[in-house]
Formats: structure tokens, C-alpha cells, sequence
């Protein structure tokens, strides 16, 4: 068997998320060890971290087989077969695990979690409490309570559990994520832009970041897109009652949209913490779409500010095109929005 120390670095190791660092450690102890339980299901836990589930499937059923008895091997394989569809033999690896280790928060977690992935919600929360009863003072109790509650549509206790995840640990950055997830659905979406920019700053490799960064920033694209293409037909109003000639009426109108359009930006932007910037430009950087949506914004404040300056409005096909461009993009953005994920 591995040695206390060795153990006790992997598992430091897995904590700070150097997940290859720790497998490098645990395969050579393998080498030497190859039935090891402690390693067997430490090896599953890391490679289910690294969302590797047929390989850490293959690790925790070892390591269940070198020791029938350990709550740990149990409590991995049943987290494992979950991840792999197997929930009836997840549901019994997991009550196996808890009946061996009744009162180790972690273990009980792990079951409300299986419960979870098998959309078993009200037994999954009853489940995720006991944990947190077990250990209310630690983060990850009352992050799963959040996750199940968010799952089954309840985003009030999804917001009061992930609060008291961040409570406990401001730079919890999976629960910032997941609290933006919830404002994101609550339609508070400065808030989401905040919670996403922030998890973005704790922890870029975040699971399921960059995905939320981007639904974030293309609610916010949406709102500023569907104003420049509603307001166009008033501006272009105002400028064919003066025959095409310029005028301050126009003007004006034009420079009513830059400062409501101006304004939105700044009340969504006031509040990002300093290095924001990252995090956004990540995100369009990896999203094809998302830049296309604010290329026609700049597109659509290029032509307002050119009416500005000149006073005229023309139907001229330029301005069309944008108006029509962002139109088609704002449909093409409340589909894809509309539609369910996966």
C-alpha cells in the first residue's frame, strides 16, 4: 500500500487542481502497485475530474475490486457510472459507500450527486441537506445543494445556496459561475456579466466558463442590437420630413441613440472589476458568432454617428444593409437562445 505521505500529496495535488501532476504520481505507484485501492480510486477521482469517465470507470471498478470494503472505491465508481449512464448501478456503488461511511459529508455528497445525474431531484436534495448538516461549514455541502436546486428549477434556493458557498469562500470561483448562471436566468443580466468577469478573474479554466461568458455577452449584444434596429425607423422618420437635407432634428436623434446605447454599456460595465478585459476578449476570440453580433453593433454606432455629423438620414443601400444585417442576426439570436441545451 502507498505510503501516507505519497497520499496525502496526490491528494494536495488534486486539490489545487494539478490534476497531471497527481496522476503522474499515482501511475508510478500503480507501476510498483498495480491492485493499490487507495491509488485505484484516487486515479478514477482524478480522471473524473478531467471529465476522462470510460478510463476512470476502468480505475474505480480496480480499485472496488482490490477492496469491496473501502467507502472511497465505492463512492468513485458510483460517481463514475453515473457519469457514464449506468444510474441504477451508480444509485446501488453509492449506497453502498454511504452505508460504509454514513457520516462522511463527502460520501453523502457524492450520492446527492449521482441522484442528480440520474434527474432524481427532490431525493438528490434531501440528500445534498443531510451532507450539509454533516458539514455546513464547507463550501462544496452547499454548492451541490445549489447545483440540484438549479437543476430542478429553483432558482431562489439555488441563490441562497451558492451565497453561502461564496459566504464561506468569497473566491469560490465555480460558485461565482453558478450564481451568474442563475441572475443569467432571473434576467439580472448586469449581475451575470459581474459573476461571470469575476469566476473568469478566480479561475479561467473554470468548467463551463467560456460558455457562459459568451450566453452573457450575447443577451447584452441582443438588447443593444434590437435598440439600433428599432430606433432606425424613427431617426430615418425625422429625416424624410426634411427631404433628405440636413438637419438638427436629425442629429439629434441620432445622438439620442449613441447616449442611450452609451448608457447601457457604462451601467453594465461600471461594476466589472479591474482586469475584465481578459475575460471578454476570450471569449470573443473564441466564438465566431459572438463577433459577428458586435460587428453589427459597431456597424450599426458607425452609421449613428455618421448621421450625427452629417444631419441626413438617406435610404441609401449601406445603411439598409446594417439594418437589415442586424435584423437577421437578432432573429438568428432569439432562436439559438430559444433553444434547449445539447
Amino acid at each position: 500500500m502507498a505510503d501516507q505521505a505519497a497520499l496525502e500529496r496526490i491528494d494536495n495535488l488534486r486539490l489545487v487542481g494539478r490534476s497531471s501532476d497527481a496522476e503522474a504520481l499515482i501511475r508510478a505507484g500503480l507501476a510498483e502497485e498495480p491492485q493499490d485501492a487507495q491509488l485505484l480510486w484516487r486515479l478514477g477521482a482524478v480522471l473524473q475530474a478531467d471529465m476522462r469517465y470510460a478510463e476512470g470507470l476502468h480505475a474505480a471498478q480496480a480499485a472496488v475490486a482490490a477492496d469491496p470494503g473501502s467507502p472511497d472505491a465505492q463512492r468513485e465508481y458510483g460517481v463514475l457510472l453515473a457519469e457514464t449512464g449506468d444510474f441504477a448501478g451508480a444509485e446501488a456503488a453509492a449506497e453502498t459507500a454511504v452505508d460504509l461511511a454514513p457520516f462522511h459529508a463527502h460520501t453523502v455528497l457524492a450520492y446527492s450527486y449521482v441522484l442528480g445525474l440520474a434527474k432524481r431531484y427532490p431525493e438528490a436534495a434531501e440528500i445534498a441537506r443531510k451532507a450539509v448538516e454533516l458539514a455546513p461549514h464547507d463550501p462544496a455541502t452547499h454548492g451541490q445543494l445549489g447545483d440540484v436546486a438549479l437543476m430542478s428549477g429553483d432558482r431562489a434556493g439555488a441563490r441562497r445556496a451558492y451565497q453561502e458557498v461564496l459566504r464561506l469562500d468569497p473566491e469560490h470561483a465555480a460558485a461565482r459561475k453558478a450564481l451568474a448562471s442563475v441572475d443569467l436566468l432571473s434576467a439580472r443580466q448586469r449581475a451575470a456579466l459581474i459573476g461571470v468577469v469575476s469566476a473568469g478573474r478566480l479561475d479561467p479554466n473554470t468548467p463551463g466558463l467560456m460558455p457562459l461568458v459568451t450566453a452573457v455577452l450575447s443577451e447584452l449584444n441582443w438588447r443593444i442590437r434590437a435598440m439600433l434596429v428599432l430606433a432606425y425607423l424613427p431617426v430615418m422618420t425625422i429625416a424624410s420630413n426634411h427631404d433628405g437635407a440636413p438637419s438638427w432634428g436629425t442629429r439629434y436623434a441620432a445622438l439620442a441613440v449613441l447616449a442611450v446605447s452609451g448608457a447601457v454599456v457604462w451601467w453594465h460595465a461600471r461594476a466589472l472589476p479591474r482586469g475584465s478585459h481578459t475575460v471578454l476578449l476570450a471569449a470573443l476570440r473564441g466564438d465566431g458568432t459572438l463577433k459577428a453580433y458586435y460587428a453589427m453593433v459597431a456597424l450599426g454606432l458607425i452609421a449613428y454617428v455618421a448621421i450625427a455629423v452629417t444631419g441626413r438620414a438617406p435610404y441609401v443601400p449601406t445603411m439598409w444593409t446594417v439594418a437589415i444585417l442586424m435584423i437577421v442576426f437578432t432573429i438568428m439570436s432569439i432562436y439559438y437562445n430559444s433553444r434547449p441545451p445539447g
